[in-house]
């Protein structure tokens, strides 16, 4: 039979059990021996979260100095032990912060079998309110939708949630609005459009939402459009002569549903300039439509604005 080191490989089966015998008989007497060691072990403070909530990180931990038994220890702090120190939100009597002593005669309770020496954290501090909730409506200014040029709406914009829960210390919700404008950020739209949108960024951190996530949706088609020559009618100009325009004609460009064509065809169009409306500064005027059918989703002159010329 081979060696190693002069041992054969029988005899190196006997040496480690002698090692685990010897081991288990150290580590066994070492658990009867008394220790003092600082201990760092888990920390829950308990409070109805209908009715407070804290608006600072709670402390998870707390440290204190022990002298028990190796065993005690081992078994009964968080070397094996996941069962955390627990102080219930009326423990804090000052409202804000609890003492080391009275922190040691609680801790003393929980922990039964060892002796705590001392509390390492003097003093522990929290910060809670009442807990408000409040309702938070979404809507979407439909004028600051970036349609691909000549699309229109179809209906209405909607959102799902149209609103959400918000709840939080009473001094962050007092002052929420009532409802939140969501930003369309995506340019040239056509067709559907369906995206969530995330809205954890309108509100400020420690706030609890309900939903983190909207859904807007809403449909877009595309518009006929049309460009017609208008003869310009002049309003309000005072009836002395020599007052001149820079047109006589202008053209209007407009949009419409194709199903509205026919009907808007029939319309009586006109393209107005107000001599009351004339800005002094730069003696012009901008061209309004009479008669602006519901049915016109849109639309435009060319020029927009008609300058005037007094006559020497």
């Amino acid at each position: 039979m081979k060696k190693i080191f002069g041992i054969g490989k029988g005899d190196w089966k006997a040496l480690a059990y002698c090692v685990i015998a010897a081991v288990t008989f150290w580590f066994i007497n070492a658990l009867n021996i008394n220790y003092s060691i600082d201990v760092t072990h888990p920390l829950v403070i308990r409070y109805d979260e209908e009715v407070n909530t804290p608006i600072e990180n709670l402390p998870k931990e707390i440290r204190f100095s022990t002298t028990a038994s190796g065993w005690d220890i081992f078994t009964k702090t968080n070397f094996i032990n996941s069962s955390p120190i627990e102080l219930e939100l009326e423990d804090f009597k000052k409202g804000r912060y609890i003492t080391g002593t009275r922190l040691k005669n609680i801790v003393t309770k929980q922990m039964d079998g060892i002796q705590i020496n001392e509390i390492l954290d003097d003093t522990i501090y929290i910060n809670f309110e009442k807990r408000k909730v409040q309702k938070v409506k979404f809507v979407v200014n439909t004028k600051k939708i970036n349609l691909r040029e000549g699309y229109s709406l179809s209906g209405n914009v909607l959102i799902e949630p149209s609103e959400i829960i918000v709840s939080g210390p009473i001094s962050r919700i007092k002052n929420l609005p009532s409802s939140v404008n969501l930003t369309i950020d995506e340019n040239d739209i056509s067709g559907n459009y369906n995206e969530k949108i995330n809205v954890m960024p309108f509100f400020n951190k420690g706030l609890k939402l309900n939903e983190e996530y909207v859904t807007v949706s809403f449909e877009s088609i595309k518009l006929e459009k049309v460009i017609k020559e208008l003869k310009i009618v002049k309003l309000n100009f005072p009836k002395k002569k020599g007052i001149t325009l820079s047109d006589s004609e202008v053209k209007l460009i407009y949009y419409g549903k194709e199903s509205d064509m026919e009907a808007l065809g029939k319309t009586m169009l006109e393209a107005q300039v107000d001599y009351s409306k004339l800005n002094e500064k730069n003696k012009t005027i901008k061209v309004s439509l009479k008669n602006v059918a519901s049915t016109i989703q849109k639309y435009s002159f060319e020029p927009s604005v008609i300058k005037i010329t007094y006559a020497e």
